[in-house]
Parts: structure tokens; C-alpha cells; sequence
């Protein structure tokens, strides 16, 4: 496969997952349709590179955390041949991950973001609390909570740190794992600002392995605000 980034196998991994969810069905389906006849008949002179970038577009709106590619430092399209495209799309229809953190464990791994430890292992966010996921967890925390308590909120509940483009394609997956409206998610410089200037944070859930989650670490204990790491 020519170089990509390794985010468009996880997002159209997530748009698979997407389509075969007949519990909670939100579309029809384009990426795992066998054979792709309705795509094969509409395309005309299109390629595979401009399905990758329908695919995404149709959900940029509703997950834009995730599909949203315009928002990435860079463009994981840029370069991107009709050969590879059709690589990643056959690659990424292959059925894996049955349960939703199986599947965020290994788009971190396959992103590069650290694995982390036993998630399920963090006391309970309680439903007052405004907590602070640390970059490089990629919203698995806050999906483990949501998962484990359904009466709390991804999006409401959870403020997100995100300094890379495949932590915050993580958060966006984990979103639409959920099926939760868009995440705030911020920098580690904008954390700071938010801190110094009031902001509601309660305590902050991290992978004490995440290098990038030292600075919002510092941050936080300075704020005076519980830091809890795995």
C-alpha cells in the first residue's frame, strides 16, 4: 500500500462497523455493499479516492470529530492513489472487533496512540462531575464510562485533550461508536487558557503511559484539580 495516513483505514473501519450495526442502523450500505454495484453505477469517471472521500463527506456533518478531514493538519487524501484506495477500502470492510473497546484498543494501537491499562479500573465519573480526558487516550476512557454507565453523557460530560490528528480521529471514532453528538476537544495549550480562566474541571482520567498527557498533567495539579492515571 502506497503511505497514507493510517487514519483513513481506522475511519472507513468505523464506517464499516457503521453499516453492519443492525442494532442501531443509521444508513444503508455504501462501503459494504458486496461488490459496490451502486457505487460501480454512479460513479462515471470517479475513482476509489473520490468514494473514500464521499464516504467521509456523508458523515463529516453529524461526526466531524472523525469525518471531518478538512479539520486535519494535514489532508489524509493529498497523494492518495486509486490503487491505495481501493486497498485500504478492501482492507477496511474485513469483519474484526465485535465489541467497541476491542475495536478503540486497537485503532490506538494502530494509530500510534498509547494502549493504556485496565480502563474499566477508574472509579465512576458521577453525573455533576466535568471531567478531563488527558491527550492520548483517544476518548476510550470516557467510552468505557459511557459504556459501563449509560445514564452519563460522552459529549456533555467529557472535555477532551487532543494535540495530534490521530488522537483527536479517535475521540471522533469513539463518538460514533457511541453514537454521540460531537465531543469538545481542545489542545494542551488550550487547556490551560481554560483552566486559567475558570473553567469547569472537575478531575481528569489519563494513561500515566502517555508522554503527551505530561503537560496537561502539570496543568491540572497546578489548577489544583485530582489527576487519576492508569
Amino acid at each position: 500500500m502506497e503511505p497514507s495516513s493510517p487514519t483513513l483505514l481506522w475511519t472507513l473501519r468505523a464506517i464499516a462497523r457503521l453499516e453492519r450495526d443492525v442494532a442501531k442502523p443509521l444508513r444503508s450500505a455504501r462501503l459494504t455493499e458486496p461488490g459496490w454495484p451502486t457505487w460501480r453505477r454512479t460513479a462515471g469517471r470517479l475513482g476509489w479516492a473520490e468514494f473514500v472521500a464521499l464516504l467521509h463527506e456523508d458523515l463529516a456533518h453529524a461526526f466531524p470529530t472523525a469525518f471531518d478531514l478538512s479539520a486535519h493538519s494535514q489532508n489524509p487524501l493529498a497523494g492518495l492513489s486509486d490503487t491505495a484506495a481501493e486497498q485500504l477500502i478492501r482492507e477496511a470492510i474485513t469483519p474484526s472487533y465485535q465489541d467497541t473497546q476491542s475495536f478503540l484498543r486497537a485503532a490506538a494501537q494502530g494509530l500510534g496512540l498509547p494502549v493504556g491499562g485496565a480502563v474499566s479500573e477508574l472509579p465512576k465519573v458521577q453525573a455533576f462531575q466535568r471531567v478531563v480526558e488527558l491527550p492520548g487516550s483517544g476518548g476510550r476512557i470516557a467510552a468505557q464510562q459511557v459504556l459501563s454507565f449509560p445514564e452519563l453523557s460522552f459529549n456533555q460530560q467529557f472535555l477532551f485533550v487532543a494535540d495530534s490528528d490521530a488522537e483527536r480521529v479517535l475521540i471522533g471514532i469513539a463518538a460514533l461508536e457511541l453514537r454521540s453528538n460531537a465531543p469538545e476537544v481542545v489542545t494542551s495549550s488550550r487547556l490551560g487558557e481554560l483552566l486559567t480562566s475558570g473553567g469547569r474541571v472537575d478531575k481528569a482520567y489519563g494513561f500515566s503511559a502517555s508522554t503527551q498527557a505530561q503537560q496537561a498533567i502539570a496543568a491540572l495539579r497546578s489548577a489544583g484539580r485530582e489527576v487519576r492515571c492508569i
